[in-house]
């Protein structure tokens, strides 16, 4: 798997709880994540992408218990949100992602991502 720092994900990784979620995320704000368990070597094994448009930290709390570990980046917009998203999404074709990231209701952008794989 590969190694957390090409995500380009600011934080983590760091177990899935309340108490980390909330002290990294104490403002509201539009944010991008990781969700997995650790391997043996210490590398988030990346099992789920996924996007927040409003309250990243409200989101991540839906999945305690799902998983056991995350890595997140707050984002300025829900565009640059759902940009990393998909980044995610191509990079690692996680698992538990069962279709491509949606763009932000009112966003008709497609996935440049897609787009570049697609002229290759």
């Amino acid at each position: 798997m590969a190694d957390i720092k090409i995500t380009r994900l600011k934080w983590g990784p760091f177990p899935l709880n309340r108490e980390n979620i909330d002290s990294l995320l104490f403002l509201e704000s539009p944010g991008t994540y990781a969700l997995g368990t650790m391997s043996s070597k210490g590398v988030l094994e990346i099992e789920y992408v996924g996007r927040a448009d409003k309250n990243v930290n409200k989101s991540l709390k839906e999945y305690i218990g799902h998983y056991t570990h995350f890595a997140v980046t707050k984002h300025a917009s829900v565009h640059e949100a759902h940009e990393h998203e998909c980044q995610l999404y191509h990079d690692f074709g996680p698992p538990d992602n069962r279709i491509h990231p949606r763009p932000p209701e009112g966003d008709g952008g497609g996935c440049r991502h897609c787009t570049a794989e697609a002229s290759v």
